[in-house]
């Protein structure tokens, strides 16, 4: 009996041995609340004039591939893009796992909301919004043949870090430095019925200046046993909150962009010059 409960006492204490030792520190990982969200104007009196939309597309800098397209602008905007992956460096999912946080997590969500928000913009302004189709070639030809213009919003994004830098201690790496948000939005406003652009919005997303410190914590087997870098207790990770930060600020500046390109003055001017040129006799 009391070799039996000796034994459990052991046992029990080597177990909570090994738990203190394979926990360490506790790491706080701070999250940040993203803001994918462009604030509601005023909603204006109806125009009558009718948009199609295709879906937002959020590529990576260092995706080469693109789907085939005979559109009028497919041109345009895989030169674009070229340009976009040309200027950009440390993209590479695989090993910035920045860059793999935002393809994973944050690319879905910041697509979803720019197709929602695109389309409440233009209700604002008076437009009609049909719902968006993945690409220009999936709009329904007669649903198209009832609109005036379509909207193509694209971006290329790159997450590129900055490390100040990073040491190893006490089973951690510590790494800070800072998050910078490189590459282009281009919206692309065309003919419904041919394909053809009638306005251009290509924003520079260098030229913002987006970027935000870090603090990243890994684990690190091979490190001594002695205290991990930064000494704190807890441990900051300030990660996603950087992440998320960068992100909102592209988001709002996108969304601005689109507001400023579509707008309501002009596109009524557009549409009463085609509609002018139609009902002028043929030659």
């Amino acid at each position: 009996m009391v070799e039996r409960f000796a034994v459990r006492t052991v046992a029990a204490g080597v177990a909570l041995l090994l738990a203190a030792c394979a926990t360490g520190p506790r790491v706080a990982h701070e999250t940040g609340q993203t803001r994918f969200q462009y604030p509601d104007g005023e909603t204006a009196s109806d125009t009558g004039v009718a948009f199609s939309m295709v879906a937002p597309r959020l590529w990576s800098a260092t995706d080469d591939s693109a789907p085939e397209s005979d559109t009028p602008f497919a041109d345009m905007t895989r030169q674009f893009r070229a340009q976009a992956r040309f200027q950009v460096e440390d993209a590479d999912p695989a090993t910035n796992p920045f860059q793999r946080r935002l393809l994973e997590t944050y690319r879905p969500r910041i697509e979803a909301a720019l197709d929602r928000d695109i389309a409440e913009l233009l209700r604002s302004k008076g437009f009609r919004a049909d719902t968006s189709s993945p690409r220009f070639e999936d709009l329904d030809p007669d649903a198209r043949a009832k609109t005036l213009l379509t909207t193509v919003p694209t971006a290329t994004l790159a997450v590129s870090r900055e490390v100040d830098e990073r040491e190893c201690g006490g089973g951690y790496c510590r790494e800070s430095g800072r998050l910078r948000l490189d590459g282009q939005f281009l919206l692309l406003v065309v003919e419904s019925g041919s394909g053809s652009p009638v306005a251009i919005r290509r924003m520079n997303l260098h030229s913002l200046g987006i970027d935000e410190p870090y603090v990243r914590y890994t684990d690190d087997a091979d490190s001594d046993g002695g205290a991990p870098p930064g000494g704190e207790e807890p441990l900051r990770d300030t990660t996603d909150r950087a992440l998320v930060a960068v992100l909102n600020r592209f988001y709002a500046a996108a969304m601005a962009e689109v507001d400023r390109l579509v707008s309501r003055r002009q596109v009524l001017a557009f549409h009463d010059s085609l509609r002018s040129l139609e009902s002028e006799p043929a030659p």
